[in-house]
Formats: structure tokens, sequence, C-alpha cells
């Protein structure tokens, strides 16, 4: 029995050490597990350092840019042969922190992800919903929503921002939610991402710490709070825009480090100027406006005049220089009543000026037209739209004619002379415009008065159509020399360089209105030498002189000199007397 005894306790100590062993085994490989997650799982917070310390010690990447045809080195776990687009289930998020508008250069980014990652959605997480300023230019972010049927915006959560910067951490949780995507608000993409060659895909701005691009193919298996980054992931360079002037070819992805607007693309003969032509337009070629000579501008004028009331001297030359110097064929003014008084007397029986009775629309689209200065932009788009031909304001005057070239194109206008309307880069008067009949910009400014603000001067006629140009920059051609605009008695001309600063005007800067332009509009106020022909026939200076031309070509400046002299002699013999 004693033999039996130790031959079991023996036995025992044997199974006990063995299964010590066999438990420091599975101790051991599961420490070493427990520290493999560690060493490739690191907190929200330690991300920008992490990053910048694997990109200084990373061969996987050589500067400056990461090519999708490039092969990954043979010492990576994984190559690209046949690089595949992202599959259509893909989300792409956008986290948005600042109080701030939500400019051109960000629909850019949205646009050139649906373009290039082909998502499923996009989905804008915002701590501060983009508004739009008061004067209404940056209107991207409600395109976006109309173009584009599965973009969404989501109010974030608080620790969703730091310090008004995207939280590395938040970050992460997007887009290892579901396989999905993070961008930077300013970042481009500017070709399709290889598909899987690895786990994730980044790019960080040293200097900033901004995550610019965070793709994550496979869900990893770290805390929400943490993200993986060690030899699962390779880094993409995001140059700034502002470096690329002279590139050839684009990185994969970039970064707008400045205020865009469309105009800064339509003439930029650059990479990115063809990439974001093609992204905005559809085309990377430069907008070329085409001239036709077939059909040109009708040679019929337009002016509008509501309410009667006597005609002043500078209506009164302006119809003279629409008869006698561009020489139209007939001058239309259209209105609910005839002008009146002694300078429309000596033009109501001339054939080739018409009244052309209108009344005004109350309503355009359903919404109410109730200011006289908004009946004229409807008329003036519809006339412009139905019969085509040359309008001018009352207050404006031709001093050369016409010439083929500028009637050859469908639509042509000029930009105002200064910056009354920020952020727009410019706005178009129209007080000096022609056009063609049905011509495919006027359908589009008019259709623009859908969204119609009868208490805003300057929306319907000036700012939309400058947002049309933008959208349609090949329908109307901008001809700085159609009009010179004049605003407190200076003149401004807007093929200046600087013609939006108003200490440059004709009282210091070179001006010959013999050639330099084909009109002459004062928008406020008249000039002296204009409220009647006594006071020009005694004026000096251009303003005087434009006024003596105008007269000389309609034949009637004797008529006003012996006006004039008779007067004086009327004057004369009553002192007398």
């Amino acid at each position: 029995m004693a033999h039996l005894r130790d031959l079991l306790v023996r036995r025992r100590t044997i199974i006990i050490v063995c299964a010590a062993v066999f438990g420091f085994i599975i101790y051991s490989t599961h420490i070493a597990n427990i520290q493999q997650r560690v060493d490739t799982c690191f907190t929200g917070e330690h991300l920008i350092s992490t990053l910048a310390t694997f990109k200084k010690r990373s061969n996987v990447l050589e500067s400056p840019v990461l090519r999708h045809k490039r092969n990954v080195p043979t010492n990576s776990s994984s190559s690209i042969t046949s690089p595949k687009v992202l599959m259509s289930s893909v989300t792409v998020y956008y986290v948005w922190c600042q109080s701030q508008y939500f400019e051109f250069r960000h629909y850019l980014s949205v646009k050139s992800a649906i373009q290039n990652l082909q998502p499923h959605n996009v989905i804008l997480y915002y701590q501060y919903y983009p508004y739009i300023d008061n004067k209404l230019y940056n209107t991207w972010l409600s395109e976006l929503q109309q173009e584009f049927p599965f973009f969404e915006t989501v109010e974030a959560p608080s620790e969703s921002c730091d310090n008004g910067r995207p939280s590395p951490s938040f970050v992460y949780q997007l887009t290892n939610e579901r396989k999905g995507i993070y961008l930077g608000e300013n970042t481009i993409i500017t070709q399709p991402l290889p598909e899987k060659y690895h786990t994730v895909l980044s790019a960080v701005r040293e200097n900033t710490g901004d995550i610019e691009v965070l793709v994550i193919n496979e869900k990893l298996p770290c805390e929400p709070n943490l993200t993986v980054i060690s030899d699962q992931s390779i880094l993409l360079d995001c140059p700034l825009v502002t470096g690329l002037d002279n590139a050839t070819d684009l990185p994969s992805c970039i970064v707008l480090d400045k205020a865009l607007f469309p105009k800064h693309i339509w003439y930029l003969e650059n990479a990115f100027g063809r990439f974001a032509r093609k992204i905005f337009y559809g085309s990377s070629d430069v907008p070329v406006l085409k001239p036709s000579y077939d059909e040109l501008v009708p040679n019929i004028g337009h002016m509008i005049w509501f309410g009667g009331g006597q005609m002043d001297f500078l209506f009164f030359l302006g119809v003279l220089s629409f008869l006698y110097v561009a020489e139209v064929d007939t001058v239309y003014i259209h209105g609910d009543q005839p002008p009146s008084g002694y300078y429309w007397s000596l033009l109501k029986d001339n054939p080739r000026v018409i009244h052309m009775p209108y009344y005004g629309s109350h309503m355009i689209y359903g919404q109410n037209v109730k200011h006289t200065y908004h009946k004229s932009d409807v008329l003036r788009v519809e006339l412009m739209y139905r019969y085509g031909g040359i309008y001018l304001d009352t207050d404006a005057v031709f001093v050369r004619a016409l010439d083929s070239e500028i009637r050859s194109y469908d639509a042509v206008a000029s930009y105002d002379w200064i910056d009354w309307d920020h952020p727009f880069p410019a706005i178009i008067n129209f007080g000096v415009t022609i056009g063609k009949k049905k011509a495919e910009f006027w359908r589009l400014f008019r259709e623009s008065m859908k969204w119609f603000k009868d208490d805003d001067f300057s929306w319907n006629g000036l700012r939309r159509p400058y947002q049309v140009l933008e959208r349609h920059r090949n329908l109307i051609r901008i001809d700085p020399r159609l009009q010179v605009i004049c605003f407190n008695l200076k003149c401004h001309a807007t093929w200046w360089e600087n013609f939006q600063d108003a200490k440059f005007h004709h009282g210091n800067t070179a001006l010959d209105w013999r050639k330099d332009a084909y009109s002459f509009h004062w928008t406020e106020p008249t000039p002296s030498a204009f409220r009647g022909y006594d006071q020009l026939l005694k004026s000096v200076g251009m303003f005087a002189d434009i006024g003596k031309y105008i007269l000389n070509r309609s034949g009637l400046m004797d008529h006003f000199t012996r006006k004039l002299s008779a007067s004086h002699a009327v004057r004369f013999h009553a002192s007398v007397v």
C-alpha cells in the first residue's frame, strides 16, 4: 500500500509540473499576442507622432509622392500588380470644426472624392454647420446636396474636434467603424486609389499634424480610440497646391492651401488647372467662347422706362447715341408709359424710335416683383432672350459703333467696377449688354430668378448672373471695353489691372474715351454737363466732350447752339428792358 501511495504522489507531481509548463507556454503566447497588439495599436493622441516617426524610418515610399503605377518594394508583405478602384460601398468622411463658409475649394474636394473614389455616400460631420455669407456667394454645400443624392450632414459629438481641428481619435473611429475614407476639408484626390495593398493608407501634414487622408480597408482589431499604424500602414504625400505651379503631373492627393474661385482655374495652364476644370466643368480644356458670324446680334436697341415722366437730357443723349453712334436700325423704349417733355418731343416722331407698351411683371416663378428696378431686371433678360439685340440703360451712352466681332457672340457684358459684394470675386453690370435671341446664357439667367429676392438690390441682376457665368464659362463673353462705369463722377475701366481699387480712375489713369471703350455709364450721380443742353454747351472736360460728340453725330449741335443763343438774346433783351 505504501508503494502504491508513493506512485500516486509521484504521478500527481508530474502532472502538476506538466500543467505548469503547459500553462507557462500558453501564458507566454498570450503575452506575446498582447505585446503584438500593443506594438501595433497606439492611442489617437499618439497618431501624429507615430506617423511622423514611421515616415522617417519607412522605406516604402520615396519622395515626393506615391504613384499608383509604382510597385511596393520587395521587402513589403504585399505588392501591387494591377491596382483596382475602390468599391462603391465605401463611405467618405469629412469633419468640419470651424465656423466658416463652405467654399469652392471644399466643393472641389468632395467632387474629386465622388469622381475618383466612387463612394456610396459622403458624410460631413460638423461641429458648426457651414454657413452661407450674407451676399449668398458660397452656396457650394447646397449645390452638392442637389447634385449628389447621398451627401449627408451629421452633427458631430463634442469630442470630434480638438482646438478647431478634427480629433485624430474621432477620425479613426469614423474610418474604422466600417470600410471608409477620411479626407481633410481641403484635400483633393486626383486619381483612384489602389484598393488593398496595405490595411491603412494615410497622409498627415508634419508642420500642423492635420490628417489629410486616412483609408482603412478592413476593420482593425483595436479599441475604438486606437489606431493601427506600424507596418500595416503606408503613407501618402499630399503636397500643397502652391508648390505645383510648374508640375506636369499630379500626385495622388494635394491640399488646397489658399482660397480658390472658379475664375482661378479658367485659364490655368498647368496640371492642377486641367484637373480642376475636368472636375468642375467636365472638360480639362480652357473654356473658349466661339464667335459665330453666320448670325450677328440683331441690330436693334432696347431701353426700359417705367413710370412715365419727363425724359431727361442724359436719357435723350442715350437714344441719340443708339441712333447715330451705334447706328442701330430701331430703338425700342419698353415701359408702361412713354416719356414726356421737350427732349421726347424731339424723338417721338422719329420712325426709328418706338415706344413698346409693357406693364411689368408682378411675379416671376411665383415670387413677387415689387420694385421698379427689379421689374427692369426681369424685363431686360426677357427682351434679350426673346428678341436679342443691344441694351442700354437710360444713364449710359455709346461712343463707338459695335463692330461685327463683338456682335458675333451669343452674349456680351462687362464686370462692375468695384468690389461691392464680397466674397463675390466680381459681379456683372448689365447696364450695357448685347446678345442673340434664345442664347443659352439668357435662358439660364432667367432660370436663376427662381431664387428671387425682391428686397436685395444686386442679387437678381448682378450677383446671380455672375454665378451663372462661373458655372457656364463658355456661354458669355466678358468684354471690359463694352462699357466704362462712372461713379461719383470718376470713371473706372475694368481692363485696368486694379480696377476694383477706387483710387484708380480716369483722373489719374490713362483713358481715351474715343478709342478705349464702346460706351460710358454714369450710375450716380448725373454729371452737371448732362443736366441740360445749355449746361453741356457751357461745360468742358471729358464728359462734355462726349455729350458734344453725340450732338454732332446726330446733327443737332447747331439746333441747340441756336436755341442757347436765342435764350441768351431773350434774357439780354429782358435785362435791358
